[in-house]
């Protein structure tokens, strides 16, 4: 089965991953979240992560004034696409990046480099991918080490009993809210913006899950302190 969107196909199990100027704490870790089908779109500046994973993108956007020149007339040489934005823009290299891959019709988004750095663009991501999790996008974010999931109906984890999982409503309410396998259940909890109900619960079980009936969630996974 495939999925239409910006008027182009992409088959529903098809992954795009944008790469994004923030903190890669594990570059190892990065390597094994990444698949060998996965479309490789990159947003300026964070071309230099890509290269230091020995990976270069088959997209790259942004206005290029973070990135060296060498390393962009390297892209170039190497075949990779390049759009070019102006400096003055509305938008962010992020954003530019996220817009293609919508454009492209992949449904299923991993963000690696998302946060860290300056507050203000580490919010501008995670703010910029919430809503697009209630039109069915499928979205992860990642530096390598700490994962974090925008959760509109079920997320299932598996082999984490060493992370600590923590639950955070991204819309003014998320109602019913499940979590199963943990040592601090919920069932059909009401959460809301700026609680600390779901922060730091143990995983105590293989596989455990999180649902939510009515909003949206920010679903962390995170090495224990």
């Amino acid at each position: 089965m495939e999925q239409r969107h910006g008027g182009r196909e992409q088959p529903l199990t098809a992954r795009a991953v944008i790469f994004s100027k923030g903190t890669y704490a594990n570059s190892a870790g990065v390597a094994a979240r990444l698949r060998d089908d996965d479309w490789l779109v990159c947003a300026d500046g964070a071309l230099a992560h890509l290269v230091d994973l020995q990976l270069w993108p088959d997209l790259l956007v942004g206005d290029f004034d973070s990135v060296s020149l060498d390393l962009l007339a390297a892209a170039k040489a190497r075949g990779v696409d390049i759009i070019t934005f102006p400096p003055e823009k509305d938008y962010t290299d992020t954003e530019l990046a996220w817009q293609e891959v919508r454009q492209r019709g992949y449904r299923q988004i991993l963000v690696v480099g998302g946060w860290g750095g300056r507050l203000d663009h580490s919010l501008a991501n995670l703010l910029l991918f919430a809503p697009y999790a209630e039109q069915g996008y499928r979205i992860c974010l990642t530096d390598g080490t700490t994962d974090a999931y925008f959760v509109t109906d079920e997320l299932v984890l598996e082999r984490c009993q060493d992370k600590l999982v923590s639950i955070i409503a991204v819309t003014p309410t998320a109602q019913g809210v499940t979590a199963r396998g943990f040592r601090w259940p919920l069932a059909e909890a009401d959460f809301h913006w700026g609680q600390g109900l779901g922060i730091s619960n143990i995983p105590i079980a293989d596989t455990v899950s999180v649902q939510v009936r009515q909003g949206i969630l920010l679903v962390v996974v995170t090495p224990e302190d």
